[in-house]
């Protein structure tokens, strides 16, 4: 259950995304980055791409949020998130990405990596709530505009938390 507001909440299902989801996804990402992935992006993720794994979560059959991640000896490397407007802000990016991380420990995955931009301050504070860490920069990496992006990782494991806890010192 998410909370919309004082007395309005609403039952979110984290699952598989589906074909027929596509649609719904590239709406959403349209509406959430300056420089979107295309139609054909989507498609070819979904269905040629053997590393993908997708999840979507969803309210009363509507995809609200989804992701993107590739499982890529013994990594996973998470690849695009996004959460339609009217849902963010509730939790969801956290509980898509806690998936990702539940998904990892189950296939005994060791680290995830990821990129965002360096002005995503929601996004960074976010990842670092889960215990990523900086592990770099990528000097222009976005474009549209252009910006870098910070690279972040997670490790399964003991060093997780330690990791963690340094990064909230400096």
């Amino acid at each position: 259950m998410i909370g919309l507001g004082k007395m309005l909440t609403i039952e979110i299902l984290f699952e598989k995304m589906e074909a027929i989801d596509l649609e719904e996804v590239i709406t959403i990402e349209q509406a959430s980055f300056s420089s979107p992935w295309t139609k054909e992006m989507f498609y070819s993720e979904f269905f040629d791409n053997p590393l993908s794994f997708s999840y979507v979560a969803r309210s009363d059959d509507q995809v609200i949020g989804y992701l993107f991640f590739w499982e890529v000896v013994g990594e996973l490397h998470l690849m695009n998130i996004a959460v339609a407007g009217l849902y963010r802000r509730k939790g969801i990016a956290q509980r898509l990405i806690e998936k990702m991380i539940e998904i990892g420990r189950g296939r005994a995955i060791s680290k995830i990596f990821l990129e965002v931009r360096a002005a995503n301050v929601q996004a960074l504070s976010l990842y670092q709530k889960l215990h990523f860490y900086q592990i770099g920069i990528r000097k222009n990496y976005y474009h549209s505009p252009k910006e870098d992006a910070i690279v972040l990782q997670y490790n399964f494991g003991p060093n997780e938390i330690c990791h963690f806890e340094r990064s909230e010192k400096s």
